[in-house]
Parts: C-alpha cells; structure tokens; sequence
C-alpha cells in the first residue's frame, strides 16, 4: 500500500492555464519564446482584415502558443491588463529577455480565445462566438449607460441567435433591452450592421484590433466547422478584426473531404478562408523535458533518452507521456555505467539502454512495443536501435570486439542479435547470451519485464 504523499501516482498534465503559460514563457519551457515574439510582430503590423492559420501536429503545443500571445496582448493593453495583474512582475521579467527586449507594439489589442471543439454543439457558431466577446470583456456592463438605440440593437442581436435561452445573464439582458425590438432587425445584413456597433463600441474603449484566436478546429464534426468558417468570412469582415485558427491543416483538410466528398479540393477550399498559413516550428525537446522534471541520471540513459525523442519527433502530448513512463522507473535508470561482471552488468545494459529505448517504443508504437517484448520484433528493434547513435556507441562496451578492437555493423548486427533472443526468446532452440562483461537469460527477462509492468517492488509512482 503507498502511504505517503510523495510515493502517490499522479497523472502528469501541463494545461494551458494562466499560471502555466506564463511559467512556460519565464523558462522558455519550449524554446518558442523567439517566434511568440516574431508573431506579435506580424500583428502588429497587420492594418486591416485578416485571417492566420497557424498549422501544427496534433499535440505540438498550438494551444500554448496561442495562449501564450493572449496573455502577453493581454498584459500589453493597458485597459484590459488587470486580468493578468497577479503575474506582473513575472511577465515584466519575461520581457526583458533577449526574444523581447526589442519588442515594442504600436497597437493595442483585444485578445478573444475560443474553443471550437468545446462549443461544436451549439446550433450556430456565431452564437457562441458572440457570447464569448461579449462575457470576456463584459461588455454588457458598458452598455448600461448608453443610449436606448443601441442597447436594443445589441440585445436584439442577443436574442436572434438565442445566445441566452435561459439563466442569470438572460435576465439581466432583460433589464436594460425592455419590451421593444427594433423591427428593422430582420436581415442577415442588418446583422452585420449590428455586430460592426457592437464591436466598433469595444474597439472604441479597449484598443485598436481584436484578435480572436479560435482554438481546436480541426477537432470540431464537420459541419459545425465548415458553417464557423463561412460564418465568419461572412459577418466577421470588420478592418479591425483579425482571426488567428490554430488547426491541423491535414486533418482540418481531411474533416472537409469527410462532409463533401473525397473528390473535394479542401485545401483549396480551405485557401479561401486564410490569408497567410504559419508552420509552428518544433519545440525546444531538451528544455521541456528539463522543465517536466528530467534529472540528470548518467550520461547513456540521457542520451539515448534524448536521441529518441528527437529522432521520432515527439511532440509535448508524446514528451509528458514518456517522462510519465521514465520517472516510474526512475529509481532503476538512476545509475552511471560501471561496468561490473556478470549479471549486474547485464541489468546495467538493460537499464541503461533497453529501458528507455522500449519505454519510447511503447509511446509511439504499443503493437511494436508488443512484438518486441514477446520475441517476434528484432529486425524493428535493430531498426530503432541503429537510429540511436549514442545507444549504439555504449552497447559497443557490452560487446565482444573484432580483431581489429572495434566492432563491424556486421558483428554488432549479429551481437545485438544474440543479447535480443537471449532476453525475449525462450523458444526450445534458447540460448543465454555471455561474454566477459556480461550474462543476460530468462532472469533478466523477468528483470526487465517487472521494471516495465510499472509493477515492480521499489517503483516510485510520483
């Protein structure tokens, strides 16, 4: 039974929370801070109407990235600004990195997120999107004071989409709209006259442009996608307004194709509603890993840690799920090589080099981790291991050398092999595997196995 706190087994989450975020921009958690820079930049240069797609993997932090130039747009207008006042200092700190010492915005910006993938249920997106502005920045509160007209035009905006069918902010809707709806209201036209007041009202109070970044897309069902899409291009066309989608081009693409037809241009389809795409660029791996908690446990582990997950790409979703796995184990893996005799040599090798290179499979390919451990994966396994550079060089210790004191691809080909069967295949033609330095049998099997079932005695769930 685990008793204390420290031993308990936590799931290991980042989300893009305020705090978070701003955690992440501090240490430059992912080496994006430069380009966060530069794409404040572009904005600020953008004088009218204008749509960006910023397009990335999913799990690659498009999220963070979005949030991360919200709060900083946030901080940078002074008449919204309070929203992030518990974190000043720290953002002020932030600012004085070399990514930003040199930034300066000539505008100021009001900053909406919204996430498509958790509104998609809604009838019309324009409803929600609308409810967003105007709850973010409580717009409502400033139109207590103004003129009968406008009020009535924007509750009667309300009351089109049905934004508020029942609660509290129906009512206080109620308040101030009264009983009168101004007829000429009865157009999609009018409409869009009525949402330009409504936002030439915020603009007019709060800044130059709003940016709303509209999150998730990508995951949204197809139709709810494709009428945000429209919508937008159709009533969101104010100067000032500029729409920022973080998506997954392909599968945003391949969502499209889904409603109609794969015979379907999407892309170019797509290219109607975007302006100018943004390829994200791949995050800092060492720093976040770094950031997640990776400790510095010896050099071999370390490195063949860090070689797999840049040579797979992992993205951060694929980075937390393996630290989740690799601090498990982290007692077992906490070692530098030693090289003893025997047995524990033989576990050191395991620990050192199969450990992480399997954890890493099993992140990216469980029928490989699968086929691997039951004996059946060797040829994919020297296939992962040969990419693995410095895993390589340190298996070459464990190996009897050539003649010539080295080891030819041939022979290493052929050891590795020989280690490979003697670990995971316990067929009838078995044969353990030794040489000088090192024992591997049905024991180190077993050894490697409980270490890798999460279930062994002395594993810390932290």
């Amino acid at each position: 039974m685990i008793r204390n706190e420290e031993s308990k087994l936590n799931k290991i989450e980042i989300k893009p929370t305020t705090e978070n975020v701003i955690e992440m921009l501090d240490k430059n958690a992912i080496g994006r801070n430069q380009y966060i820079s530069a794409f404040l930049e572009m904005l600020d240069n953008i004088d009218d109407n204008f749509t960006i797609f910023i397009n990335g993997d999913w799990g690659t932090g498009k999220t963070f990235f979005v949030k991360q130039v919200y709060t900083l747009l946030t901080y940078y207008n002074q008449y919204i600004n309070n929203e992030v006042e518990n974190f000043r200092p720290k953002i002020e700190n932030i600012l004085k990195q070399n990514e930003f010492k040199d930034l300066k915005l000539e505008k100021n910006f009001v900053p909406i997120y919204y996430n498509a993938w958790s509104n998609d249920s809604h009838i019309d997106p324009i409803n929600s999107i609308i409810f967003n502005i105007i709850k973010e920045h409580d717009i409502l509160k400033d139109y207590q004071k103004e003129s009968t007209d406008v009020i009535n035009k924007i509750a009667s905006v309300l009351d089109m989409f049905n934004i508020w069918s029942n609660g509290s902010i129906k009512e206080l809707v109620d308040t101030f709209k009264g009983k009168d709806i101004i007829p000429e209201i009865t157009t999609m036209e009018n409409l869009k006259d009525t949402l330009n007041i409504l936002l030439d009202k915020l603009l007019a109070e709060r800044g130059d442009k709003l940016v709303i970044f509209v999150d998730e897309l990508d995951r949204c069902n197809p139709l709810y996608a494709i009428k945000l899409l429209e919508r937008i291009k159709h009533f969101f066309d104010h100067e000032n307004i500029i729409f920022v989608f973080s998506v997954n081009i392909k599968e945003l693409a391949n969502t499209i194709s889904n409603y109609y037809g794969q015979n379907f241009d999407s892309h170019r389809y797509l290219n109607k509603f975007c302006d100018l795409t943004v390829d994200l660029p791949q995050i800092d791996i060492t720093n976040f890993m770094k950031f997640l908690g990776m400790e510095e446990n010896s050099y071999w582990f370390n490195g063949v840690v860090f070689e797999f997950i840049n040579t797979y790409h992992f993205t951060m979703r694929d980075c937390i799920r393996y630290y989740q796995l690799l601090s498990v184990v982290e007692e077992f893996s906490n070692t530098s090589t030693r090289f003893r005799f025997g047995e524990e040599n033989g576990k050191e090798l395991i620990k050192v080099f199969f450990l992480p290179i399997l954890l890493g499979i099993k992140v990216i390919d469980l029928k490989l981790y699968l086929d691997i451990i039951n004996g059946n994966g060797y040829n994919k396994f020297f296939e992962v291991v040969n990419k693995i550079d410095v895993a390589k060089e340190g298996l070459n210790y464990y190996m009897n050398k050539d003649t010539d004191g080295k080891i030819s691809d041939e022979s290493f080909k052929k050891q590795l092999s020989d280690i490979y069967n003697a670990i995971f295949n316990h067929k009838n033609d078995y044969k353990e595997y030794s040489n000088s330095q090192i024992t591997l049998d049905r024991y180190s099997y077993n050894y490697l196995m409980e270490v890798l079932s999460l279930l062994k005695k002395g594993l810390k769930y932290k």
